[in-house]
């Protein structure tokens, strides 16, 4: 490899960091929010259901880990 490959290299690779922190971050937030555990909470407007209001949906969570699992 030359010069220039190597720069390529090394910011793919942090951007697979950065990928890799958020997706564990949001499976933290979901996991930590779950109703036994309730820990953390995401932020208003989650989505209650309209059967059981007290309950939220962790909708920033869910979205950011299947992103992640699509690959992006």
């Amino acid at each position: 490899m030359n010069a220039s490959q190597d720069n390529v290299v090394e910011v793919v690779q942090f951007f697979a960091l950065v990928h890799g922190t958020l997706c564990r971050i949001a499976n933290d937030v979901e996991t930590l929010g779950r109703t036994p555990i309730a820990e953390l909470r995401e932020g208003e407007g989650g989505g209650g259901s309209s059967a059981m209001p007290h309950k939220t949906n962790p909708r920033s969570s869910n979205m950011i880990q299947t992103l992640a699992r699509m690959g992006w």
